[in-house]
């Protein structure tokens, strides 16, 4: 009974997708709302990555700064010609046992949004530091507060409901995406490595903002 009246008061999940469009707008944000240009090419590159790889928040940031990274230096590779970007996830949470998977990221002709051409640029630069990908500039990991709060200034920087948007926006943004562009429903499971039917409710073309 009480487990059923818990589920009787879980309310509608309003977060928004963060769409290609909703996307652009906010790289060109982040250059007004970040503190420095590395930083700015910092968020670029983790923005872009979390979108087209389908990432949870917590596959690429860490809770604290002593925190053990999930996704390492050592887990990303350029590829020759720069034009793929490939991850090793070691771990996930539909994947509790650690078995992994490799996620390819092929460069696309927009510059602006293309997710390789943003990693080469940021591993030029890339201090030396934790172990962590993605690095602040003093070598500190990216923390998911700090990551959070980039992603809240760019959403107000862009005149939209904060509220409404989240770090996993770009994970309902990418299936959401997927969607719209007519990719079939198993290739969209697959993409976002879920194992059920649960990415269905992902897919939220009515929360779409122009």
């Amino acid at each position: 009974m009480l487990d059923g009246s818990k589920r009787g008061r879980i309310s509608r999940d309003v977060r928004c997708p963060i769409t290609l469009p909703i996307l652009s707008r906010m790289l060109v944000a982040l250059p007004h709302v970040c503190a420095s240009s590395f930083d700015a090419l910092l968020f670029r590159t983790a923005f872009l990555v979390a979108f087209f790889a389908f990432l949870r928040v917590g596959e690429f940031t860490v809770r604290a700064r002593n925190h053990t990274p999930t996704l390492r230096l050592i887990d990303v590779r350029l590829h020759s010609g720069k034009a793929a970007l490939e991850l090793h996830l070691r771990s996930s949470k539909t994947d509790q046992g650690g078995a992994g998977c490799y996620i390819i990221l092929p460069s696309n002709e927009f510059k602006s949004l293309c997710p390789v051409a943003a990693a080469s640029a940021y591993v030029a630069v890339r201090p030396r530091g934790s172990e962590a990908f993605f690095l602040r500039y003093d070598g500190a990991p990216l923390v998911r507060k700090d990551f959070n709060n980039i992603l809240k200034r760019c959403v107000e920087f862009v005149r939209l409901p904060v509220a409404l948007f989240s770090s996993h926006s770009f994970r309902i943004g990418a299936a959401t995406s997927a969607a719209t562009a007519g990719i079939p429903d198993a290739r969209i499971k697959g993409m976002g490595r879920w194992s059920s039917n649960t990415f269905r409710r992902y897919i939220r073309i009515d929360q779409i903002f122009s």
